[in-house]
């Protein structure tokens, strides 16, 4: 069923079989099931939005567009970039000033 799906999405259907049938994504599947543990939870469906905020079973759109929303927030907020502007500065061709 899984590689029914991926071929009709557009995933390559050798590759989706290899992955399937091997044990490629063993090392990333296990850090999830730790980090999971890690977290308590017990049951899904559970959605860790940027490792800071939790969503636990069926909840509304809206409340998924809170949690969203707030995530992204915080994210533009933290990858905004710092500018000192004070002291020595070099041009890409090396000239320093």
């Amino acid at each position: 069923m899984l590689l029914h799906i991926a071929i009709n999405i557009g995933v390559d259907e050798n590759e989706t079989t290899k992955m399937l049938t091997s044990d490629a994504f063993a090392k990333e599947v296990k850090q999830d099931e730790m980090q999971a543990q890690d977290f308590g939870i017990s049951g899904v469906p559970f959605f860790v939005l940027n490792d800071k905020y939790a969503v636990s079973g069926a909840q509304s759109p809206e409340t998924f567009l809170k949690a969203m929303e707030q995530t992204w927030k915080e994210f533009e907020e933290v990858k905004k970039p710092v500018v000192i502007t004070e002291g020595e500065s070099c041009s890409i061709d090396g000239t320093c000033n």
